[in-house]
């Protein structure tokens, strides 16, 4: 906390306000009627469902499971 405040006049805390943004079904079909990229696409969907799948399986074998991005492979520490 020191540092922050000391980088941060002594506050303790910082607000960041949020961008405006369409929701996110609206956004996908502004994206089908080609006005625009969606906000959360095929790569990040990916990423999303990899790390959650990595959580699952760590708590169910109460393991650390790790991933190699370099072979797209989970494995156990």
């Amino acid at each position: 906390h020191e540092e922050f405040a000391a980088r941060n006049a002594d506050k303790l805390e910082a607000a960041i306000p949020p961008e405006p943004r369409r929701d996110l079904e609206g956004n996908w079909i502004d994206a089908m009627r080609g006005k625009g990229t969606v906000h959360c696409n095929v790569d990040l969907g990916c990423a999303t469902m990899v790390a959650i799948k990595m959580a699952v399986e760590s708590y169910r074998q109460r393991k650390t499971m790790l991933w190699d991005a370099k072979n797209e492979k989970v494995f156990t520490a």
